[in-house]
């Protein structure tokens, strides 16, 4: 009994909240023309909508019914949009640098260790030549084994710097010049590189593009994080698999960022700024398929005109001509614009 009563009460609720959503949504169709009939300005039954000289849709409401339906207007402000190239490249590995560095420290530390056995075998040969040629005692097997010890010295000496410079050439075509000097001159240069603090990214120009900037702000590829501030390094030498045009190394900070990551930088041209003004984003409404806005023609005109949504700014859309800076558009209550606008295209149901 006591389910019986609640599937019941139940049924009652969702009864009223049916009704009530109706009648919502059948007082709310008529709101601005009701706000437009209590204005002695404004004749009941007249169509809101018009056409101007120039074909363009027009929709007049009164100031009243403006101000009850709370659209707010305001003025377009002149932008300058820079004009930009997107600049695409990975970050790489640096293994193999990394490799080349610990065989050329190798290598030099092995020199080191060469020379010093030279210069004892050395002094040790001379000293044998000049016991030999005093009749000191000295056989000529010594003086030989003396000689031989010295020119195996000279041998593996000859042999190390012979390594280093290898490593150096295959260091320096593979990664440059610049990042060869880094990675092999033992200084600290590289340390951010080698700890991991920084990471090495190759970025792909295209001829047209100019020369690479000095810094350069770098993303992941489809990532919303804030681009952090890359580094230019020098010219690579290997050309992008995926990506056309020349190459260059920059190093970034490496939080965020790891090996593989396609990453993508904005390259600014001032050379190429248009001028237009920035249409706010809550100015734009959605029909068809395209977006407009509402024009401000005189107190109580408007004027409904496509609008361009593919390049944005921090504040709004950019658009250029035929919007001017000046032009006032409304930024609250363009849907009520919208839906007085094609009210009066269908039949009002709520005359039948």
């Amino acid at each position: 009994m006591t389910s019986n009563r609640l599937v019941y009460l139940v049924g009652v609720l969702l009864a009223i909240i049916v009704i009530l959503a109706w009648g919502l949504v059948y007082f709310a169709h008529d709101e601005l023309a009701a706000l437009n009939a209590d204005d002695p300005n404004v004749e009941a039954g007249v169509d809101a909508q018009s056409r101007a000289e120039d074909g363009a849709t027009l929709v007049r409401v009164s100031a009243k019914t403006q101000k009850g339906s709370a659209i707010v207007t305001q003025p377009l402000e002149m932008y300058a949009l820079q004009s930009h190239a997107e600049i695409f490249g990975s970050v790489v590995n640096i293994q193999s640098l990394v490799e080349q560095r610990a065989r050329f420290v190798a290598a030099q530390n092995e020199i080191r260790v060469v020379q010093a056995s030279l210069t004892r075998s050395s002094a040790e040969y001379q000293r044998m030549q000049t016991l030999f040629r005093d009749k000191q005692m000295v056989s000529l097997r010594a003086v030989q084994a003396a000689e031989s010890a010295w020119k195996s010295d000279q041998a593996k000496r000859a042999s190390s710097e012979s390594e280093v410079a290898n490593i150096r050439a295959a260091v320096r075509q593979q990664w440059g010049e610049a990042l060869s000097r880094m990675a092999l001159a033992l200084g600290r240069e590289i340390d951010g590189l080698l700890s991991g603090q920084q990471v090495l990214a190759q970025l792909s120009w295209g001829t047209a593009q100019g020369d690479p900037p000095a810094t350069i702000k770098v993303s992941q590829v489809g990532s919303a994080d804030k681009p952090v501030a890359a580094q230019f390094v020098s010219a690579a030498l290997q050309a992008d698999s995926e990506v056309a045009g020349r190459t260059f190394w920059y190093r970034a900070p490496g939080a965020g960022l790891r090996v593989g990551m396609r990453v993508a930088a904005t390259l600014e041209d001032e050379k190429g700024a248009r001028n237009g003004v920035v249409v706010p984003f809550s100015a734009p409404v959605w029909h068809g398929g395209k977006a407009w806005i509402y024009l401000k023609r005189n107190d109580d005109t408007f004027e409904r005109r496509e609008v361009a949504t593919t390049e944005s700014t921090n504040n709004g859309w950019f658009n250029g001509a035929p919007f001017k800076s000046g032009d006032t558009v409304v930024v609250s209550g363009a849907q009520l614009l919208l839906s007085e606008e094609f009210r009066y295209q269908i039949k009002d149901e709520n005359d039948d």
